[in-house]
Order: C-alpha cells, then structure tokens, then sequence
C-alpha cells in the first residue's frame, strides 16, 4: 500500500510485511541455503506472479540487471476474472510509487534490533489479534494494546 496520512499524522506511513527466508543453525544448511538462493534469484519472478497485484518486488532486480524484477512485475498478469499486466490497472506514476513502497517501509521491531521478537511473535500474532478484537467489538482499544503488549512482553522473557 503507498503512503497513509491519518488526521493526527505528521507524514504518510507505509504499511506492509516484508516475506523473510532464515536458514536456522539446526537446520540442513546446505539445501536450506540452496532453497533460498533459488527463489531469491531464478524462482523469485514466479514467486511474484503467483499474486503480483499483493507483491511487490522487496529486491528490485540483480548486480547484472538491477531492474529485472521490479520490470517484469509490471508486466505480471493480475486480476480474478479477467487477467492484465499491472500496467494496464496502474498509471506508471502509481506503479513507480508502489515500487518505492519496500524503501519506505520500516519493519516493526527489525529496526530495534528485536527481530527474534518479530519471528516468536509470528506463531501467536498477538498485534493481529488485538486489531481484530477492536474491529470485532470485543474489547476497547486501550484493552486490547494491553492484552498485546502482555503477550509479547511473554514472549519475550520466554526467549532468554
């Protein structure tokens, strides 16, 4: 999603979630590493095409072709009953905007130096859990920022 300004915001802010590859110290590294090199280089454009109207090329192309990526993403087939290249929805300025969204964002708890954190949080989703307690109704927001923070708080003291 491009920039969002609420009434109370100073600036836009990009909303988004980076897909991440870890290979794990207990882990059989050799093929791990090979599985991730694959689909961040040969595999990474079918990867993208499975939904490019929700992805959004995080690595915009290589040393070679530094837009190789990011230009076949444009040209993706996108749409349910019908499927066009994103060009065809999109103006070239929204496309270029949406391409510059990866920059922008800055990923809760990377920049904080807590990404084992954001991965242990990932298994109960306690921030997705909150919002969707406040949009359903069933608690208060000040409740649910509580009930959050708990849980990850939790979460937290169980990885030391």
């Amino acid at each position: 999603m491009t920039g969002i300004q609420g009434p109370d915001g100073d600036q836009p802010a990009q909303f988004g979630e980076v897909v991440s590859w870890t290979v794990t110290k207990d882990s059989a590294s050799d093929s791990a590493r090979k599985f991730v090199e694959y689909f961040m280089t040969e595999g990474y454009v079918d990867w993208l095409s499975i939904a490019p109207e929700g992805r959004l090329p995080v690595r915009a192309g290589t040393a070679d072709n530094p837009t190789e990526y990011a230009d076949k993403w444009k040209t993706m087939p996108a749409g349910v009953d019908k499927k066009e290249p994103l060009g065809n929805f999109y103006s070239e300025d929204v496309l270029s905007v949406l391409e510059q969204g990866p920059d922008e964002l800055k990923r809760w708890g990377i920049t904080q130096g807590q990404g084992d954190l954001v991965g242990a949080a990932l298994g109960e989703l306690p921030i997705a859990k909150a919002v969707s307690d406040v949009t359903s109704g069933g608690v208060d927001p000040e409740t649910a920022a509580k009930q959050a923070a708990d849980s990850l708080k939790s979460i937290k003291d169980s990885l030391q």
